[in-house]
């Protein structure tokens, strides 16, 4: 089965979906009816179908996202989100290559298991451990499980 050109919920909670056509296609009755009846197996409800039968080809859609205020909001917050996601992982990287030379300085070439720890490890694990590395007399004790 082909995909759904657009399927979104309404305001008002109806089911809407749009087929964009783009020639004449002798199946596309049997086609709509195909969509009518997943849509109703998946949803529950009777979804409100309809077609637009265009040179689509010559047609192209452009949404611009800060234009429809339902999409603007998700898009700010995805875009937020990433912003914070992209400065923890900034953070816990530049952690993770700080700790590494301490200990490198303190207790010489690092074995590959202890280097993928401290890649792998997340921020607030790293910090303990280079809490530790004030006070530890080996490599293990910095290392340590709590």
């Amino acid at each position: 089965m082909r995909k759904l050109d657009l399927v979104a919920w309404l305001a008002d909670g109806h089911l809407y979906h749009l087929e964009l056509q783009s020639s004449n296609d002798a199946e596309m009755a049997k086609r709509m009816l195909d969509y009518y009846l997943l849509l109703w197996k998946r949803y529950g409800v009777v979804p409100v179908q309809h077609v637009i039968e265009e040179e689509t080809v010559h047609m192209p859609v452009i949404i611009d996202p800060m234009e429809n205020r339902v999409i603007k909001r998700y898009f700010l917050q995805g875009k937020e989100e990433g912003r914070v996601e992209g400065k923890q992982e900034g953070a816990r990287t530049e952690a993770a290559g700080l700790l590494t030379r301490l200990l490198e300085r303190r207790f010489g070439r690092l074995p590959k298991a202890v280097s993928r720890k401290l890649n792998t490890a997340d921020l607030v694990t790293l910090e303990d451990w280079s809490l530790r590395l004030l006070d530890a007399a080996t490599l293990e004790e910095v290392l340590r499980s709590n």
